[in-house]
């Protein structure tokens, strides 16, 4: 009975494991698009703020 219930138990640790990488995997995918959606949202505002501000001073030089 006890070496009979032995693979069950590590089947379900197995599933646990699975299921928790799976999770991982979700977060660490949501993390990384957002991240890449913030990186997106702050490259375009500094390139707009960079843009405008060079706008200024040619204007300003000329």
């Amino acid at each position: 009975m006890v070496g009979h219930q032995m693979p069950l138990h590590s089947t379900s640790i197995q599933l646990i494991l699975c299921n928790l990488n799976t999770k991982v995997l979700l977060v660490l995918f949501c993390l990384h698009c957002v991240w890449i959606s913030l990186s997106y949202i702050v490259i375009k505002h500094t390139t707009c703020t960079l843009k405008t501000s060079m706008q200024g001073l040619l204007v300003d030089v000329l």
